[in-house]
């Protein structure tokens, strides 16, 4: 059963308990704003733009070869169908996510259905049966919100990407709706950013509103912390019409929101593993029916619109081996050890953030022509300036000045996700004293080529 995230402690009851109330609600309010984005009246995906963190904090994105598209799917008419295109050897991934922030389904190349599939999506109480030809799927709650990721082969097949991703389309079960790929439009993005938005709700705003965001809650919010909620607001006396509240009152809500919100943010630090030497990996929201929680709020804080784990698993380094801030005008080596490469279904890739300009290639992977050392091991260099030609295939340009360093795992196998596998640490190359490289090739190699390239 949920608890009180706060304990009401005297004087201070009616704060503690606007504290409860924004934490638990958070995420539904998130969703909420991602909703009143989306056209009310069009069920079907539109393409975002390269950068969507304005409209959920998931959809941060720093390679602009991945297509992102987004549909709110409405279930309370009955079944809705999902038809997606073969993707001509494309990565892609679908997640569906439930009205409190949650995936509840996930699906693309790693589930084999990358090739072209019909997905119907039904609501929590429907009954019925689905063709033997689509792949169903329940959803928690009565909408529910579609993002899918296609990833184009390079920059260059973007364009085909985007073509791709306007194949996609939205119908009423049992009947096929046309399709035209002109219709399917780009989606603006709020002009404040709908973490904002909620971050900035007032309690007036915030009770107005909490009635018709609790219909929309998945069947487990509903069983298991409604009940709760009604509590708190009977405590609250309702709360009363904003008119006649006392300004005592209207102080405790506002510094109950505060409490809630701090609250929110510590559990999202918290949720990440260490954030000083080494990597941690990104949380993201993850499919829990045992009710609303901290850690809940802190995962739709951070990544709510992200792939789920099982499809993205996103490892974020800031500091070296000695716990010194990275910087790319130092040279840093990221040495995996032979047969310890990333271990994924799907691919992997290793990026700066900020992307330094020069990075033509938007950071290396297991897709570029990378070259191990003699020992069988794999050597990457990280520097704002190029090595010797002999190491170009495997260097990662870097900003100059301080960075960190973005390592996704594509369709991770269950050694990365369980933790066995780790990422090795980031070494500094002092070229000028470190004369021998491991695998027997000589640091000179590694050596930034000072000339400017051409």
């Amino acid at each position: 059963m949920t608890k009180q995230i706060f304990k009401p402690r005297g004087q201070n009851t009616t704060r503690a308990i606007a504290a409860n109330v924004f934490s638990l609600c958070f995420p539904l309010f998130l969703v909420d704003a991602v909703r009143r984005v989306h056209p009310v009246a069009l069920q079907q995906f539109h393409l975002l733009p390269p950068d969507g963190a304005d409209l959920a904090p998931g959809l941060l994105e720093d390679d602009p070869r991945i297509v992102i598209a987004s549909a709110w799917i409405d279930l309370t008419d009955g079944p809705v169908v999902l038809h997606l295109p073969h993707t001509h050897g494309r990565h892609f991934d679908l997640t569906l996510i439930d009205t409190a922030g949650e995936p509840f389904a996930s699906l693309g190349t790693r589930t084999d259905n990358d090739d072209g599939v019909d997905v119907a999506v039904v609501g929590p109480r429907w009954s019925g049966e689905v063709p033997h030809t689509h792949l169903a799927r329940r959803a928690p709650s009565d909408a529910c919100w579609a993002v899918s990721r296609i990833h184009a082969h390079s920059p260059l097949d973007r364009p085909e990407a985007e073509a791709v991703s306007r194949n996609q389309h939205v119908s009423s079960l049992g009947r096929r709706a046309e399709h035209r790929t002109d219709h399917v439009t780009s989606l603006e993005p709020p002009a404040v950013s709908s973490l904002r938005q909620v971050i900035e709700l007032g309690p007036a705003v915030f009770f107005h509103r909490l009635d018709s965001v609790l219909d929309r809650a998945p069947i487990g919010f509903e069983r298991s912390v409604r009940p709760l909620i009604d509590q708190f607001r009977r405590d609250l006396d309702g709360p009363p019409p904003v008119s006649s509240w006392s300004p005592d009152l209207a102080e405790a809500l506002e510094l109950g929101f505060a409490d809630g919100l701090a609250a929110i943010r510590a559990a999202t630090a918290a949720i990440s593993e260490s954030r000083g030497i080494g990597w941690h990996a990104v949380a993201v929201p993850q499919h829990d029916e045992s009710g609303a929680s901290l850690a809940q709020a802190g995962r739709a804080y951070s990544s709510l619109g992200a792939p789920a784990r099982e499809e993205l698993l996103t490892l974020v380094c800031e500091h070296d081996g000695h716990g010194r801030p990275l910087r790319g005008d130092r040279s840093s080596r990221l040495r995996f050890p032979p047969d310890g490469l990333p271990p994924v279904r799907g691919f992997w890739r290793l990026h700066t953030r900020p992307t330094a300009s020069g990075d033509k290639r938007h950071g290396i992977g297991d897709r570029n022509d990378l070259s191990p050392d003699d020992d069988g091991a794999l050597s990457l260099i990280i520097h704002d300036l190029p090595p010797a030609p002999g190491d170009l295939g495997n260097w990662l340009s870097a900003p100059h000045g301080e960075m960190c360093l973005i390592m996704r795992l594509y369709a991770p196998r269950g050694e990365a996700l369980s933790g066995a596998w780790r990422m090795p640490p980031i070494e500094i190359v002092d070229l000028d004293v470190d004369g021998s490289r491991p695998g027997g090739a000589s640091s000179e190699s590694l050596k930034p080529n000072r000339r400017t390239p051409s």
